[in-house]
C-alpha cells in the first residue's frame, strides 16, 4: 500500500492522528502476509500430531418439559410462560 492511498484512508476513517509510525507498521505486516503467499507447499505431507477425536453425534430431538412441567416453580408465569422483569437497555 502507498503512502498516499494509506492516508487517504487514515482521513476515512477520521484517525488523522496516525502517522508514519503506523504506517511502517502497517507495511511490516503485510510484507508477512506477503511472504505467507509465496510459502512454497511441495514435499512432504503434514500429519495430525493429536489421534482423531470422535465426532459429536447429530442432534436428535428428545422429549421435554411441558408448559405446565416448566412453569411449576416460577415466581411468576403468564400466558403459560415464566413471566420476568422488562428489560431494555440501561436508564
Amino acid at each position: 500500500m502507498d503512502k498516499e492511498t494509506y492516508y487517504n484512508l487514515l482521513d476515512l476513517a477520521k484517525f488523522k492522528d496516525q502517522g508514519d509510525e503506523f504506517y511502517e507498521k502497517l507495511v511490516d505486516c503485510m510484507d508477512v502476509l506477503k511472504s505467507i503467499e509465496d510459502f512454497d507447499e511441495t514435499g512432504e505431507k503434514m500429519y495430525n500430531v493429536n489421534p482423531a477425536e470422535k465426532h459429536p453425534s447429530k442432534d436428535e430431538p428428545k422429549p421435554s418439559l411441558t408448559n405446565e412441567e416448566a412453569t411449576r416453580n416460577a415466581v411468576s408465569e403468564k400466558y403459560g410462560f415464566i413471566e420476568t422483569i422488562k428489560y431494555v437497555g440501561e436508564d
